[in-house]
């Protein structure tokens, strides 16, 4: 008897991970699994399944990254796989998931030859849907579908016309010289039962989000009648014979015999952001070269932001891949613009930022305090020299009035609503600036450097300023505005400032400080707002893309955890209750809502939820080095 639901309704779900006994509920009754692989393709579904007509989101299904003129982009090719059905159970493993319905189970894996394999043990049917398109674009016109056989191998072939009259030509993909000529091909021993049907289908979470098209027609080719033990595999490609050679060229896995432990949730969730941060190391292929580098985040941050990558750079380096830390950090210092700032983006993007050149600064520091072995002498010169030169270029170009100062929407906080768009002299971009100075006096120390004076005394002087003019009434401001005036907003780029330059202040006058802004911002669920509760730009709840409360609000979970590694170095004994909390938050989400095992980028304010990017880069760092610092 095949397992086919006609009805849906929400039941209890539990969740386990590899080499645990430790059976989880599941509070998210939208949790997805989510995994990425080495060549940055991702394959993201949701658990629970009721309709073809009623989609997750329109990022669901598996998304392979191919080549363009100015670096990648993402392609996307099945929306969904799983059973009409809701599973008891889900175990994530490293690359896919095993899903209990009933007396029935599969097992789904997605390996770095963009190869999906499903097996099953009882009989399920397995509807596959296709959605064939570049990620971005919803155009409903040319696309055409056709479905051949070979031997056990169901052929479909995609092709996104220009037009839809029938001597219409090939349209290329967008920013290359490749045809949108698309091949995916399905083998199995199994009966399939022919559909090929259009379905308009509807995204709930981008209707939720407010994020452009919430409809989008799909394509359903046949449903997989899948008997007890059966394998099926699934490939995408741009040929017929690159398919047919990717699936020859399978070999057997042997099972693993998993070894259960009684991991506590601290260390069980630790293991899980450490995989879903090692999933976004990724090697991207660009121009013929191989470029490593960290996702932002996915399903929609697959590209090398340079602020997220620098900052979660941290889990590199705590994981003693000092090397690859290394290569990372010279490839952003390699794109060091005329006016001092490395770029936004990689690919390019148009969008500035004020600080990611002194993120990067930040942990080259960080590098050469853990393991100054690593650099050599050359690589010590070049730095030294790099360095010297953003510092000058920087007080070209974004000094103003002895101050660093950025434009609008230029900092972390790169959204606005009305006024608030964070023009000025911003606290955190000042130590920024201050940690660059200190690399040049550190790495001038290191040359045995005639300027290690001079430059030791820029710093000291530049931090009593900020020291001065930030420091106001036992409040350290948030900026100074464009018009001159101390902006004591109270938002968590204080917890920044501490982390990135804890010698700005004194202990007492941290904790001081630190007090205000727990009172101003701390929510009992274990999530720092984005600004006062009590400023009336704050909004309890997220807005979705619409960016009303993304810097006005929203709990991020990157800096929730990193708040929390700042409390535990000022006095941890005071403020344990806030630490612990934090901890018990990023951990609830981490196992049992949103994308399972995996750190998402954002909360409501008002409590905790999985929302925004669900496998966000900083966040599994931050909450990495928060639980390995035994905090």
């Amino acid at each position: 008897m095949f397992i086919k639901f006609t009805t849906y309704i929400y039941c209890m779900v539990f969740v386990t991970y590899p080499h645990s006994a430790r059976q989880l509920r599941v509070k998210d009754e939208n949790a997805t699994v989510l995994h990425t692989t080495k060549r940055g393709a991702y394959l993201f579904t949701p658990v629970n399944i009721s309709s073809l007509q009623k989609s997750f989101s329109r990022y669901c299904g598996i998304h392979i990254p191919y080549q363009t003129t100015s670096g990648w982009n993402m392609l996307k090719t099945i929306h969904s796989f799983l059973p009409l059905a809701q599973p008891s159970t889900v175990s994530i493993l490293d690359n896919g998931a095993k899903l209990e319905y009933g007396q029935s189970r599969l097992h789904f894996s997605f390996d770095e030859k963009n190869i999906l394999t499903l097996h099953t043990k009882g009989d399920l049917e397995l509807p596959l849907v296709l959605d064939c398109r570049e990620v971005y674009n919803f155009s409903t016109i040319g696309r055409k579908y056709t479905v051949t056989q070979d031997f056990n191998r169901t052929i479909i072939r995609y092709r996104k016309m220009d037009s839809d009259t029938e001597d219409s030509a090939v349209s290329q993909l967008q920013d290359s010289v490749k045809n949108f000529d698309l091949f995916v091909v399905v083998e199995s021993e199994v009966s399939i039962k022919k559909e090929r049907e259009w379905i308009e289908t509807s995204y709930a979470l981008e209707k939720k989000r407010n994020a452009g098209e919430t409809k989008g027609y799909v394509f359903h080719p046949f449903t997989i009648h899948a008997r007890d033990n059966t394998t099926v595999r699934i490939v995408s490609g741009f040929s017929k014979k690159e398919c047919f050679d990717l699936l020859d060229s399978i070999e057997p896995v042997p099972d693993n015999v998993e070894i259960q432990t009684h991991h506590s949730t601290n260390q069980l969730a630790l293991k899980q952001a450490k995989r879903s941060f090692s999933q976004l190391h990724i090697s991207a292929a660009d121009g013929g070269k191989v470029v490593p580098g960290l996702y932002a985040g996915v399903p929609w941050f697959f590209q090398f932001w340079s602020r997220d990558e620098a900052i979660g750079l941290i889990g590199l380096i705590l994981d003693g891949k000092y090397n690859e830390c290394k290569e990372i950090l010279f490839r952003e210092l390699g794109t060091l613009g005329e006016t001092g700032l490395i770029v936004n983006r990689y690919p390019h993007s148009e969008l500035p930022s004020a600080d990611a050149t002194g993120w990067m600064t930040k942990r080259f520091l960080d590098l050469l305090k853990i393991a100054p072995h690593v650099f050599t002498k050359k690589e010590i010169t070049l730095l030294y020299t790099k360095i010297h030169q953003a510092i000058s270029l920087q007080q070209k170009h974004h000094m103003r009035n002895g101050f660093m100062y950025s434009e609008p929407l230029e900092t972390w906080m790169d959204t606005g609503r009305g006024y608030d768009e964070r023009a000025g002299c911003r606290i955190e971009i000042q130590v920024l600036y201050l940690v660059q100075l200190e690399l040049r006096k550190t790495l001038s120390f290191i040359l045995s450097d005639s300027h290690y004076s001079t430059y030791e005394s820029e710093q000291t002087v530049f931090s009593q300023n900020i020291h001065a003019a930030f420091l106001q009434n036992d409040v350290l401001c948030d900026g100074i505005t464009t018009s001159g005036e101390p902006d004591t907003t109270i938002r968590p780029n204080i917890f920044l400032t501490y982390y990135l330059y804890p010698n700005l202040l004194t202990n007492v006058e941290w904790e001081t400080v630190f007090d205000r802004a727990l009172d101003a911002l701390y929510q009992s669920w274990g999530g720092l707002s984005t600004i006062d509760k009590s400023n009336t730009l704050y909004c309890e709840t997220h807005t979705g893309q619409t960016n009303e409360s993304y810097h006005r609000g929203d709990s991020w979970y990157w800096v929730n955890n990193l708040a929390a590694i700042c409390l535990s170095r000022v006095n941890a004994q005071k403020y344990n209750k806030f630490i612990s909390q934090i901890k018990k938050a990023s951990i609830e989400e981490i196992l049992q809502h949103g994308a399972l095992g995996c750190h998402a980028e954002i909360s409501d304010s008002i409590e905790l939820k999985s929302l925004g990017c669900y496998n966000q880069l900083w966040s599994n760092a931050l909450f990495i080095e928060l639980i390995e610092k035994q905090v």
